[in-house]
């Protein structure tokens, strides 16, 4: 019989899987895919070589920035992460900037920084993905009556998004308003 599930095929075989791709120092597209494939797949700390080579490549792609901003907020190295936005800010905003920016302020405990940067994100680009974050930041932090405003022009606009109505229902909950909470909760 072979070895027993966990045992030292399945450790090889996890081994083999982990194994990081050889790709040449000077091919910016397969670093770059590299690094994202890695990201995609919750491989924050392996993908950062390859990003950061993509970036070392071609330092004006906004694309190989972000990914390695992003690669290194996800690999828990905020400062990191927020010199790289910084740099890409600096070239122009973008909402998806300030919305990782708000990661890393609530990543460092600096709560107010984090809604006013998922604000500025809200503000540039109301997607729904935007206004449910700002929304839930600031019901983290218990600031129920702004988080029903950011809350309700989320309904406005996304009438159909379960999230936003619970955010919606969450916060006029928080507000002690039960009944509307309750109406909410109804779907109406």
């Amino acid at each position: 019989m072979g070895d027993p599930p966990g045992g030292k095929d399945s450790a090889a075989a996890k081994e083999i899987a982990e194994e990081l791709p050889k790709v040449a120092a000077s091919d910016f597209a397969r670093n770059l895919d590299v690094g994202r494939e890695l990201l995609q797949a919750g491989r924050a700390k392996q993908a950062i070589t390859y990003l950061e080579q993509a970036v070392q490549l071609k330092p004006m792609d906004y694309g190989a920035g972000y990914s390695l901003a992003v690669a290194y907020q996800k690999s828990g190295d905020p400062k990191r992460a927020d010199r790289a936005a910084q740099t890409l800010l600096a070239r122009g905003e973008r909402a998806e900037l300030h919305a990782l920016l708000a990661e890393v302020r609530e990543s460092e405990g600096q709560p107010v920084e984090a809604v006013r940067e998922y604000q500025r994100a809200a503000e540039m680009e109301p997607s729904e993905e935007n206004l449910f974050a700002w929304g839930a930041e600031l019901l983290l932090h218990h600031a129920d009556a702004p988080a029903s405003e950011v809350f309700g022009k989320g309904h406005r606009l996304y009438p159909k998004s379960v999230r936003v109505l619970v955010g919606l229902g969450a916060a006029a909950y928080g507000e002690d308003l039960n009944e509307q909470a309750a109406r909410v909760a109804a779907g109406g």
